[in-house]
Order: structure tokens, then C-alpha cells, then sequence
């Protein structure tokens, strides 16, 4: 209602500047014709003093006397000149075309913009957006209809592009991976080099490939890199890739070119730690990212299975091996969410960096489910259950789709567990939102 209350507003508007104009000339118009008519009414009367002078009909005192009298009345005319006489009505009346072409802009406006005529877009698709950034994140159904009608209306607006980015963009929170690399897709045809769409072009084939970084995906990347060599997440994902391959000192290069391009904080510190597990893996002696011995050596394929078997090997294979976290997931009655609502249950370090060291993903259908989180389940080398003796399990149920946290998620947090020491089964009721811890 706001936006149709707006578009009545600026109609009035664009009509004001149709007919004030208009008004306006016509009236000044009207006000020059009148002081051309006094003054010619003055030289007129002038010249007949001047005849009667001429004549003798008066003398030269009357004559002055006339003439003083007519000059005040012709400044009187003109100081009065802006106040409106009714006589004078009919000069400032706004004429017929201008009324025409003030009726005719709004309505030209409602039937080329109004879903009932040609439905051109603008405040249509403003007031579909606005409802996108108004919905609740928890409120996957109002979402997910949102989207579906935004869908709809591009299928016959293959230019709106800011609409295009806004679907792709919904897709990804929403995690429909596919259809979000369709949308940027889609944006490509026409933004040839832009680097951020082939950032989340990149990302959505990723993600809908499960993280597994497949051909596709990988000449996505590559051309992200072509366009900004300094892409942090591009030069992450490409390094998780080539771990995945075997292609360990690959990884670790790209993971340095990571931390070369601005990585720092806590991501920095988890690139880090990467490169420092990849090392101990190789080998090698742990040596800092920076060092230029490590991204200029030879690429090496080697089997990751191979590389586990003979790390635990070196280490107390109980202590690692057997490291794995019970943990029963259950849902209050009061918390209302779609079955197919994302549910993520993991484990962080009590003191370290925030990437989960084991993860396992479900729906909210799924639950009450008993989760087994173990070294496995690690995300990266180095950042396993293996090493980091104290965590906390968390269950979280992804209002957004995404595993990052949201106000509106609702999730369940345990207390610290030592994890050096058999545990009982962990048991999580998730009942609170986000917002409220």
C-alpha cells in the first residue's frame, strides 16, 4: 500500500509540473498584456493634451496639471497589476492541452507500469523486493513464495538485472545452489567481466556440487581468478580442491596466496593452521606461509588415504581415532519450522578458531536424531576433533538455509566437554533463538 500511495503521489507531482507552468505563463502572459494596453492608453492620452495644448483649448498649468494626473494613474495600474480582478478571471485560466496532457501522464503511467496493462516492472517489482528484504528469515514459506513470484516475473524481464541479482542472491540463502548458479548464470550473458557474479557463480556451483570442487566449478573459479588473482575465497575453495586431489603442495601454494592477498584475523589463522597440517602430513618441517621455498615447490600428487594411514602412525591412535561425540538432537514443541528446514550439529574448539572441527547436516524432519561427530568430519587438516582437546557441541536449525548464524536461527549450545575423556551422550533440546543467548 505504501508503494501505491507513493506512485499516487509522484503522478501528482508529474501533473503539477504539467499545469503550474502552464498556469504560470499564461498568467504572466496575461499581466504583460495588460501593462502594454495602459501604456499605450497613456501615450494616447498624452497625445491628445498635447493637441489640446497646441490648440489652446488649456493652458499650460492644466496641461502639467493633466499630465501629473496621468502618470499616477498609470503607476496605480501597475502596482495593482498582480492582484486578480474578476474581469481578469478569463486571462489566467490554464488551457485545454495542458489539461490534457496533466490527465494523460498518470494515466500512461498506470497502464504501462500496473500488473493490469503492460506491466513494465517499477513499482510492481520495488514493492516484490521490498517484501524479500522485509521476510522474516525464519519464515521459509513467506520466502519461498516471495522468490517464486520474483521468478515468475523475470521469466518475461530477461533485463531487469537487478532482479536477476536479487533471485540469485535469495537462492543462495535459501540454499538452492543450483538454481542460483542459473540466475548468475543468466547475469554473465551480459556482465562479461564482472568479478563479484563469477565470485557467487563460482560459489553456488560449489555448493550445489555438496563442496566437492568438480570441473565445472573449477574453470568457474578460474575464471573469477582471471578477473581478480586476489579473490580470497576463490583461492581457498581452488586449495581445498587440490587437498581433495592429493595435490598437497598445490594446496598449500594456494593457501599462501591467500594469506598474500589479505587473509587475516581468524581466517588468516585457520589458513594457518591448514598449511601447518598439510606440512606435518608432507612431512615437512612447519615453516610460515610466507616462505617462498613452499610455494615454489614441485606439485605432488599423493593418495590422502596413504598420508592419514601414516599419520596416525606417528600418534596415539586411540587418543585420535577414538575422539567421537553421542549427541541427541531434539526440538522444543514451540518451535515452529518447515520440515525441510536445514539443521547443522557440530563441534568448535572452547578456545580457538570458530570453524566447526566436525559437522553433520539434516532437516528438521529428521529430528529427534542421535548424531555421532567424529576426527572424520573434519573440514580442513589440523582442525579436527584430534586437536583440540576441550569443545562444545552446537545444534543449530538454519532459518536461513546457510550454516552461518542468523538472529532468527534457533539452536541449543552445550556445556565445554573434554573430549581426552570418554562422555556420555550429549543431549541437545534446541528451544531458543539466536537473538536470545
Amino acid at each position: 500500500m505504501t508503494f501505491w500511495i507513493f506512485a499516487v503521489a509522484m503522478s501528482l507531482a508529474a501533473t503539477a509540473f504539467v499545469l503550474v507552468p502552464s498556469y504560470l505563463f499564461r498568467r504572466q502572459q496575461a499581466l504583460g498584456d495588460r501593462k502594454a494596453e495602459n501604456v499605450l492608453i497613456f501615450e494616447e492620452r498624452v497625445t491628445d493634451y498635447d493637441t489640446m495644448l497646441g490648440n489652446q483649448e488649456i493652458n499650460q498649468e492644466q496641461y502639467e496639471s493633466f499630465l501629473l494626473e496621468l502618470k499616477r494613474d498609470l503607476l496605480s495600474d501597475a502596482a495593482g497589476l498582480p492582484a486578480t480582478d474578476e474581469s481578469d478571471a478569463g486571462d489566467y485560466k490554464i488551457g485545454r492541452l495542458p489539461l490534457v496532457f496533466a490527465l494523460i501522464v498518470p494515466l500512461f503511467a498506470f497502464i504501462a507500469y500496473s500488473d493490469l496493462g503492460f506491466s513494465w516492472g517499477a513499482i510492481n517489482d520495488v514493492a516484490l523486493a521490498e517484501s524479500l528484504r522485509a521476510d522474516s528469515p525464519h519464515d521459509q514459506a513467506a520466502m519461498g513464495d516471495n522468490v517464486e513470484k520474483l521468478a515468475e516475473r523475470l521469466k518475461s524481464q530477461p533485463d531487469n538485472h537487478d532482479g536477476w541479482y536479487m533471485l540469485g542472491r535469495s537462492y543462495l540463502n535459501m540454499g538452492r545452489f543450483d538454481d542460483a548458479a542459473a540466475a548468475f548464470a543468466h547475469l554473465l550473458e551480459t556482465f562479461t567481466e564482472d568479478h563479484s557474479l563469477f565470485a557467487f557463480y563460482a560459489e553456488a556451483l560449489y555448493m550445489a556440487a555438496d563442496r566437492v570442487v568438480t570441473p565445472r566449478v573449477a574453470e568457474a573459479i578460474e575464471d573469477t581468478l582471471a578477473l581478480n588473482p586476489h579473490d580470497i575465497t576463490m583461492l581457498e575453495i581452488k586449495a581445498l580442491g587440490s587437498y581433495q586431489r592429493g595435490e598437497l603442495r598445490e594446496a598449500i601454494g594456494l593457501f599462501q596466496r591467500a594469506l598474500a592477498a589479505g587473509a587475516e584475523g581468524e581466517r588468516g589463522d585457520l589458513i594457518n593452521r591448514a598449511i601447518v597440517g598439510i606440512q606435518e602430513d608432507l612431512g615437512d618441517a612447519p615453516m610460515m606461509a610466507e616462505d617462498p621455498a613452499v610455494s615454489s615447490a614441485p606439485i605432488e600428487t599423493t593418495n590422502i588415504t596413504q598420508i592419514t594411514q601414516t599419520r596416525l602412525a606417528t600418534q596415539d591412535v586411540a587418543a585420535v581415532a577414538g575422539r567421537t561425540i553421542k549427541v541427541l538432537v531434539e526440538v522444543a514443541d514451540s518451535v515452529s519450522m518447515p520440515a525441510n528446514t536445514p539443521v547443522f550439529v557440530f563441534a568448535r574448539a572452547v578456545s580457538g578458531p570458530p570453524m566447526p572441527l566436525a559437522v553433520q547436516r539434516m532437516t528438521r524432519a529428521d529430528l529427534p536424531t542421535l548424531v555421532t561427530l567424529d576426527e572424520s568430519m573434519a573440514m580442513m587438516p589440523g582442525m579436527g576433533l584430534a586437536n583440540f582437546d576441550n569443545v562444545q557441541v552446537v545444534a543449530r536449525i538454519s532459518a536461513s538455509g546457510t550454516a552461518n548464524a542468523g538472529p532468527d536461527d534457533y539452536q541449543a549450545l552445550s556445556d565445554p566437554i573434554d573430549v581426552t575423556t570418554e562422555t556420555d551422550v550429549i543431549k541437545l533440546n534446541i528451544s531458543k533463538q539466536v537473538k536470545d543467548f
